[in-house]
């Protein structure tokens, strides 16, 4: 059994090792051990630990803090007493084997570079136990990784609290302040209810600000995902660049989907982009959101989403009246077409009167039948799913229980990555044109030479169509000349493009299509003109800016995709690790230098063991709290933390579509909670018929 081991704080402050010998030793080595400590002195209490705790180590057992005594008046620690974790069961937690130690608590400990890394390692969204295999990779096994899972979950727990201490709402505004005292192009508003709590917050970058101006003519936004403890709307305002792929254009967080707080926040994004208004906008259906476009933004075509009237569909609507509602929000009917047919449907599937999704649905037509949005420009989208599509890979990261500050922190990191593939591909495009066959036409390499490469795979398919079609007929008025088209052998339905001159000059080409006008791209019926009229390049009229190489020739995509700037100490941390892993690769190559590294290393240690450990506390909670507790950011009146709310018809995560709910519907009654092989009433009908 061990004896307890005392420690005092002398009057000078210094740390001594009682003079008390047990006489429960168990070897002359024990007692020759305890002679040789019983007259150290340490500067600290931690010091005095930190040897004990080595000595306990090489002995094979683990330590533990017992009694403490205080001084009267300064009430710091005078006595502290440690003993083995198991006072009393040396012969239980006796090790035979080294790597078993690893486990015992005292023994744990994660260091601060392992804390820096860890957070950097969650920060890019790896899972915790993902997080625990590459720690333990590095330091080559679980027994040299120095703490176990619990230890590393502990302290991801710990960081969390302490990034929010002071406020979680007032770190990011506070964060916000210093990212704009940095650049003013850095845009963000926020509002308060009478008691001081976050109510609205809008907020956007100067990089999506140029992006929005490049790109901002379609806009999709919804408000269906929580991902906050507070269950807060996080509204992304999103749309597509010149690669076809999604992009941020500004954020919102709302305490209430209200249609002054849908306003509110349309308002602080045209402030943002200087009162430049979308051409389309692409929505769900939520009332207030709608209400508030038609207020805020009444010159932009608006839509409703159909993936969420896809999923109203299965809920409001009996299965075999589904397919015939599904026609009618995909056809390209006229509009008295449409009419015809909802009356034709009405009558077909004996529709109520009272029925009122189907009510509402018809008052909303002109918003989601294609027969009234052809036409309309929404570069081909009909849903929002490109800000489903960010919801999903922000949830990688995010969830309901997370803070603001961490919400902010990795939604930029998403931001940032997105940026970086942006940069990835205007590099590539800049520097190859997709591969054309040595017989493709003219009018397709110079396609592939002004598109970007994934606009151009889209546009060679129309280029391929436009072969099977052909000019039938030409009409010329007078500087306008009208092609009749068809596709070949299918002259019952023709497609007229016509051409506008000034003196001899094309200056425009329009397609009953549509596609140009819906698009900005050249449809197949453009391509077989110019094939007609042996042209050797695309015309102006059909190249629309957003879709080309050049679209953001003025101002580039960030090649390092970084939206935020880390604290001092971490960018040189930074630094010194990226130059240093090469040296010590080349160094452990050789033992001389090995050794002499490690004597370099031994001796910094011992020189920077003076820093306290508080320094560490603002880099590992990560950049926003490291940037919102800069001196030089002006002190403002408190941003307190909303309360949690319950936002109408949301759940806590993603409002998820009707056909995604396991919640089925019977065939045959009608009664959600079974099917018709287990319907009792169909169950007992057949069981009669039989």
């Amino acid at each position: 059994m061990h004896t307890s081991v005392f420690i005092w704080i002398c009057s000078i402050h210094k740390f001594k090792l009682g003079d008390e010998m047990g006489d429960n030793f168990v070897s002359i080595e024990d007692q020759e051990h305890y002679a040789m400590m019983k007259g150290m002195r340490f500067k600290s209490e931690e010091d005095g630990f930190i040897f004990y705790n080595r000595y306990a180590k090489e002995k094979g057992f683990s330590v533990r803090k017992n009694n403490a005594r205080r001084d009267a008046m300064s009430k710091d620690v005078i006595q502290r007493q440690y003993t083995c974790s198991r006072e009393g069961h040396r012969r239980d937690i006796y090790m035979e084997n080294s790597y078993e130690v690893a486990f015992l608590r005292s023994h744990r400990r994660i260091s601060y570079a392992q804390k820096a890394n860890l957070m950097e390692l969650k920060g890019v969204g790896l899972r915790q136990h993902q997080v625990m295999d590459v720690m333990e990779r590095h330091r080559g096994g679980f027994e040299t990784t120095g703490f176990v899972s619990k230890d590393m979950y502990n302290f991801f727990v710990r960081q969390k609290k302490k990034q929010i201490v002071g406020g979680d709402v007032d770190r990011v505004i506070k964060y916000m302040q210093a990212r704009q005292k940095d650049d003013m192009e850095f845009f963000y508003e926020y509002e308060t209810d009478e008691a001081g709590r976050l109510k609205r917050l809008f907020w956007a970058d100067p990089q999506s600000r140029i992006d929005y101006d490049a790109f901002g003519d379609v806009v999709v936004f919804d408000s269906t995902y929580r991902v906050n403890k507070y269950n807060l709307p996080f509204i992304p305002f999103v749309g597509v660049n010149h690669h076809g792929s999604t992009i941020i254009f500004a954020c919102a967080i709302v305490a209430d989907e209200k249609i002054a707080t849908y306003e509110w926040v349309l308002k602080r994004f045209l402030d943002c982009m200087c009162q430049k208004h979308p051409k389309g906008l692409i929505t769900d259906s939520d009332n207030s959101m709608r209400r508030a476009i038609a207020t805020v933004m009444p010159n932009s075509e608006h839509r409703l989403c159909t993936w969420h009237i896809e999923q109203n569909m299965a809920r409001h609507l009996r299965p075999k009246m589904i397919s015939d509602f599904r026609v009618l929000v995909h056809a390209t009917y006229s509009a008295e077409e449409f009419e015809e047919k909802w009356v034709e449907f009405k009558l077909k599937r004996k529709v109520a009167e009272d029925n009122q999704w189907l009510g509402r649905m018809y008052n909303l037509r002109k918003k989601w039948a294609a027969a009234y949005t052809k036409g309309m420009y929404f570069l081909g989208m009909k849903s929002n799913q490109r800000s489903e599509s960010l919801n999903s890979k922000l949830h990688r990261h995010l969830d309901r229980k997370m803070s603001l500050v961490l919400l902010v922190e990795h939604y930029e990191h998403c931001l940032s990555r997105m940026r970086h593939r942006e940069a990835e591909l205007d590099s590539k495009a800049s520097q190859s044109v997709p591969f054309t066959a040595n017989d493709a036409s003219l009018i397709e390499k110079d396609a592939a030479r002004i598109f970007t490469p994934s606009v151009f795979k889209k546009l060679k398919m129309d280029i391929i169509k436009s072969k099977d079609c052909e000019v039938i007929d030409c009409i010329d008025e007078e500087n306008i000349i009208k092609y009749i088209i068809c596709m070949k052998g299918k002259i019952d339905k023709i497609t007229i493009l016509t051409c506008s001159y000034v003196e001899s000059s094309l200056k425009n080409m329009s397609c009953t299509c549509k596609k140009m006008e819906c698009e900005s791209l050249p449809c197949q019926h453009m391509f077989t003109i110019m094939d007609y009229l042996n042209l050797q390049a695309i015309p102006d009229v059909c190249v629309v800016p957003r879709w080309t190489v050049k679209a953001k020739i003025a101002f580039p995509s960030d090649r390092y995709g970084e939206v935020y700037t880390w604290s001092d100490q971490m960018e040189r941390y930074r630094r010194m690790r990226a130059i240093g892993s090469e040296v010590l690769l080349k160094c452990s190559m050789s033992e001389e230098y090995t050794l002499k590294v490690m004597e370099m290393f031994e001796k910094l240690d011992l020189e920077t063991n003076a820093i306290e450990g508080d320094e560490f506390d603002v880099t590992l909670c990560g950049h926003v709290v490291a940037q919102s507790l800069r001196s030089d950011i002006a002190s403002v009146q408190k941003v307190h933390d909303p309360m949690e709310v319950v936002p109408k018809g949301a759940p806590t995560k993603r409002l998820r579509g009707f056909l995604e709910k396991g919640n089925r519907r019977c065939g045959y009654c009608r009664v959600r909670g079974h099917t018709v092989r287990s319907c009792a009433i169909y169950l007992r009908k057949v069981a009669v018929d039989v």
